[in-house]
């Protein structure tokens, strides 16, 4: 789910790409317009998902789902897509058999955070966190670099002073390629670890370095094992 995003488009094409996968399903309001013979496209209303229960059926399943309060509209209808939809597709996946669950959340995710979107964020962590899961993955991304499709003005103010200053701000609050999560994701899912881990924004950036070894890399957050 997210798959038309900044990060979702990039991990698509990486779960296409990879040997681990045999069928990607993706579940979408409108078409990702790519194609592949492992690619299966589930065109649904996020307010039907029940509907489509048994098509959310996978062994691995990954979420990016994000939107703008401004196209939102409303912080009711922005939470439905942060808050709701992730979860309800996490329940589903679970009673259907799936093992493990990988979240794009955000740098500062606080369920306390007086910020809405932190809070949000915070909030959908802590439900997951409930749900008996083998193995669930938390990724906290920094502020996004890569190309979107529409106009965030103050976002794109952001990147330019990020770009620019990037030498003054700490490591873990430093912009981070899209792309970088995307591949980062998809590597962690492959590490066959039971319980809870959260990786942080100046974690994902690392594997920009050649040298870096995911399978052997130990900086997380983990919160419990099952």
């Amino acid at each position: 789910m997210g798959a038309t995003g900044l990060v979702g488009a990039y991990l698509l094409d990486f779960l296409l790409e990879s040997s681990r996968y045999q069928k990607v399903i993706v579940i979408s309001r409108r078409s990702t317009g790519k194609k592949s013979p492992k690619l299966e496209e589930i065109l649904i209303d996020f307010e039907q998902m029940e509907h489509y229960t048994a098509q959310i059926n996978a062994h691995d399943v990954f979420c990016s789902l994000g939107i703008t309060l401004k196209k939102a509209g409303s912080i009711p209808k922005a939470r439905k897509v942060e808050y709701e939809y992730p979860l309800k597709l996490a329940e589903i996946a679970l009673k259907n058999g799936s093992e493990q669950f990988m979240l794009v959340s955000s740098l500062g995710a606080n369920a306390q955070s007086k910020n809405y979107y932190l809070r949000c964020k915070g909030e959908l962590e802590e439900a997951l966190q409930i749900l008996p899961f083998r193995s669930l993955k938390i990724f906290r991304p920094s502020l996004l670099l890569g190309p979107r499709e529409e106009i965030r003005i103050a976002e794109d103010l952001a990147k330019v002073f990020a770009i620019a200053f990037a030498m003054f701000i700490p490591h873990k609050y430093r912009a981070v390629q899209a792309r970088t999560v995307a591949k980062f994701v998809e590597m962690a899912a492959l590490k066959a670890e039971k319980g809870i881990s959260i990786y942080e924004s100046g974690v994902i950036r690392r594997i920009e370095k050649r040298s870096f070894d995911l399978e052997n890399f130990q900086e997380k957050t983990t919160y419990r094992g099952i």
